[in-house]
């Protein structure tokens, strides 16, 4: 799941293992949470099921709320302003694609706005080979996104490789 905040609330994406999502929103980060929707309406064929895969939301710096989402196509969307569904007319548009060596494609999106560049990270998993983290980046989110894998390591553990991560600022 990814939480952000906006206007002094809290939302909480979540991605189901039924194949179902939910939006929920409280007034502190720790909840309770109350759900504010389900990804039951009528959106683009590129959703699953009504979803967002694994996604990852920002808040823009104008207030502007995208989401970010996919499995081996990575799509962002931007949402309304409560954030409960897409805002109709508003950005949407597959801005990554894997290719086909990847038993598991491009998933567990984050995505950041960091000093005016828009950075995305996934994971994926080639044939063959073992999970690895990917970091893309853009001047825009109507731009290209450039990058390519930026971590490839076990850590000693079965030899998977690296699972879906943010990143955090340290201080």
């Amino acid at each position: 799941p990814d939480v952000v905040e906006k206007d002094g609330k809290y939302y909480l994406y979540a991605y189901l293992v039924n194949s179902k999502g939910c939006v929920a929103v409280s007034d502190k980060p720790e909840g309770p949470f109350k759900l504010l929707a389900r990804y039951e309406y009528n959106i683009p064929d590129h959703y699953d099921n009504g979803t967002f895969i694994d996604p990852g939301v920002l808040v823009d710096d104008d207030g502007r709320v995208y989401i970010m989402y996919g499995n081996r196509q990575i799509y962002i969307t931007e949402l309304k302003p409560d954030l409960s569904a897409p805002l109709e007319g508003g950005l949407n548009r597959m801005v990554l694609e894997d290719t086909d060596n990847y038993k598991l494609g491009f998933e567990g999106t984050h995505l950041y706005k960091i000093n005016g560049k828009y950075y995305a990270f996934f994971i994926h998993w080639a044939e063959g080979g073992r999970r690895t983290e990917a970091c893309y980046m853009a001047e825009s989110l109507e731009g290209e996104f450039t990058g390519g894998d930026i971590l490839d390591d076990a850590f000693n553990y079965k030899d998977c490789g690296v699972a879906q991560g943010g990143i955090v600022q340290a201080h």
